[in-house]
């Protein structure tokens, strides 16, 4: 389902899933599906907004792959990370 290349590699891992930088242009959020029906809404919601939002100071949604275990969100890599944004401003 997703072409990971050779020039892949992994980003960072939080609470809300885990990065993996895919190419120069692009980079993969990864989150598992858990049996809480809460944090499965919170994915939903973001999958929706992700999906129709469009703003200059928001990444471009590219595809999103829902597994039977993982919600997978191909992005437009960003020039930092919101934790790097916030803490630099």
């Amino acid at each position: 389902l997703i072409s990971i290349n050779e020039k892949s590699y992994h980003i960072s891992s939080g609470s809300y899933g885990k990065m993996t930088y895919i190419d120069e242009f692009t980079v993969l959020k990864t989150t598992q599906k858990f049996n809480t029906k809460s944090y499965y809404k919170q994915n939903i919601q973001e999958i929706v907004f992700l999906a129709s939002i469009k703003n200059e100071n928001i990444v471009d949604t590219k595809k999103i792959y829902i597994t039977e275990n993982e919600i997978n969100i191909e992005m437009e890599k960003g020039e930092c990370t919101l934790h790097d944004y916030i803490n630099k401003y």
